[in-house]
Parts: structure tokens; C-alpha cells; sequence
């Protein structure tokens, strides 16, 4: 696994995009993190932003971009969902009627996806529809925190010290001998 943070600013691989859907198929998992799809844009072009995001098995949205053409992008992605609505009204003659009706709509907005609630996140995988998920950072986990800030005092498989046994250099002497026996 490759954990490339900060794609654009500090990786700069220029093959990246070519390649990402090759390690995919080879085993080595390619997270790459970026501010926006602009950033990626710019790091990248345009074809090579759309390459890495349709070679990823697994893509996170964080909320937090105004860039509508994505927003709207994601919105289709994530799709509709029936609303039910119900009603009921009573005529002149006090005769009561029902009615069910079902129309389409958005899952999510432009405007809902453009505004995640701090520490949601929207997770497309490839396998399932899309999911809203409540992140939990690392800093705000003790278990994580606490392991992260430790020191290890021990090596937890120790290895015994190498033992260096001197070579003696080779003389003529030696060699002869050697050749000598064959």
C-alpha cells in the first residue's frame, strides 16, 4: 500500500495516472489524497485527473468544494431515491379520500454535497452504491493517539547483533595454496 498525501504539492509523478490502475491489478493499493479536483487538474490535467478517479476502486468525497461541474457529477453518482408523499382531503359530502404519490429526487444536492457537515464524508466504491460516513480523525481516537505517540523501547522481534569476523587479506602465499589444491 502507497499512501500518497498531498498528491499534488509534493509527489509530482508525472506517470501516476498511467500507472495507477496497473499497481491496482498487481496488488499495491495507490491511496492518493488531494485538496481538489482543480489541484489534481492543474498536477495532472484533465485526463489525467479523470484516469485516477475511474481507476480507483475507492474514492472518498470530504465536502467542502464549490466546483458545480464535480458537485453535479457526484450528485448523479450517488443518484435518487423515491419520495412518498401522502394525502388525504374530505369532499362537500364528507366522503374522505387518500392519495399516495412517489416522485424521484435527489439524494444529495449540489448545495448538500458543497457543505458535508465537518467530519462526514461521502465513500464511492466501485463494488456498491455510495455511503455517507461519519469520519473519526486520528487525534480524536485515544486508542489511535495513544499508539501513534508511543516510543517503542524494545524492537518487537530483537535480533541478536551481527558477529563481524575479520577476513584476512589475501597474500600470494594463500593463493598459491589454494590453486595448488585445486
Amino acid at each position: 500500500m502507497m499512501e500518497l498525501d498531498e498528491c499534488a504539492n509534493i509527489v509530482r509523478w508525472p506517470e501516476l495516472p498511467s500507472v495507477y490502475s496497473f499497481y491496482g491489478s498487481m496488488g499495491i493499493i495507490l491511496n492518493s489524497y488531494f485538496q481538489s479536483r482543480a489541484q489534481a487538474i492543474d498536477a495532472f490535467g484533465k485526463d489525467g485527473w479523470q484516469t485516477l478517479w475511474d481507476a480507483a476502486a475507492t474514492r472518498v468525497f470530504g465536502g467542502g468544494s464549490g466546483d458545480d461541474d464535480f458537485l453535479r457529477s457526484l450528485a448523479a453518482l450517488i443518484g435518487e431515491h423515491d419520495e412518498i408523499t401522502y394525502g388525504s382531503s374530505t369532499g362537500k359530502d364528507g366522503h374522505q379520500s387518500t392519495s399516495t404519490n412517489t416522485r424521484k429526487v435527489n439524494t444529495l444536492d449540489i448545495a448538500a454535497l458543497g457543505s458535508l457537515p465537518e467530519w462526514r464524508a461521502i465513500v464511492f466504491s466501485s463494488k456498491c452504491r455510495p455511503v455517507m460516513v461519519n469520519t473519526v480523525p486520528w487525534f480524536r481516537d485515544k486508542t489511535l493517539t495513544t499508539t501513534i505517540n508511543r516510543t517503542p523501547t524494545t524492537s518487537p522481534n530483537p535480533r541478536p547483533a551481527p558477529v563481524l569476523v575479520p577476513v584476512p587479506a589475501p597474500d600470494d602465499t594463500t593463493a598459491a595454496e589454494v590453486a595448488a589444491r585445486g
